[in-house]
């Protein structure tokens, strides 16, 4: 909901223009840091001092998390016309959040946001950051376990990429269907990922793609 005063509000006789938005890298393992830049400048006639925030987030996390959680600010000063240059240095903490599974602080392998405001709902700048991560959470395998779950370990996109490969719903497919009409309408190859992703592994039993045996020595073989 609205609210009157958002996290990070703050009032002043002056404004500020914020520019030049720069991430020193577009992707990273858990293990590299980022640094993110912007230039800051003091747009009106009287001196004034200004919190630069920093905001990360994770927009399709498989987690409940914030839209967005402060990881640094800084508190700089300007006098009329004046520019600064203001960097943070993130670590792949900066990206994790608390996960019980593990009792231990977890990095996605995913795309995380990263924006820079003046509050949390006055966004002025903003960026993304793919990130690849050296762990797996732990994922026990059942018939009940759905094709989109599969995607969380190694084995498991492994074996999720050749079965879309052998459906026809790879990117070698894309290209052949392209200038044909989908029976599905528009969004049709989207639509089908989606329902197959959120089918349990029994059903590929269940519409013939693979024999209940094979099915079975597959779920064990993903659990090892």
């Amino acid at each position: 909901m609205n609210v009157l005063f958002p996290f990070g509000h703050g009032l002043s006789y002056t404004s500020f223009a914020y520019q030049d938005f720069k991430l020193s890298r577009e992707s990273m393992s858990d293990t590299d840091t980022v640094t993110v830049s912007c230039v800051v400048k003091n747009m009106g006639t009287c001196a004034g001092k200004e919190a630069v925030q920093l905001y990360v987030g994770v927009p399709d996390s498989d987690a409940r998390r914030p839209v967005r959680e402060l990881k640094g600010f800084e508190k700089i000063y300007l006098e009329p016309g004046e520019e600064k240059e203001v960097s943070f240095v993130l670590d792949g903490r900066a990206f994790a959040y608390y996960e019980p599974k593990i009792h231990d602080w977890f990095v996605e392998s995913k795309t995380a946001l990263i924006e820079i405001g003046a509050s949390s709902r006055d966004i002025r700048l903003s960026g993304s950051v793919t990130i690849q991560s050296a762990q797996e959470l732990p994922l026990h395998v059942t018939l009940s376990t759905t094709i989109g779950e599969l995607m969380r370990i190694r084995k498991g996109r492994e074996f999720v990429a050749k079965l879309m490969a052998g459906m026809g719903m790879g990117a070698a497919a894309e290209t052949t269907t392209e200038g044909k009409e989908d029976a599905m309408g528009a969004g049709g190859e989207k639509m089908r990922r989606q329902m197959m992703f959120e089918m349990p592994l029994s059903a590929l039993s269940a519409y013939g793609v693979m024999p209940l045996e094979a099915l079975k020595g597959l779920v064990e073989s993903l659990n090892e």
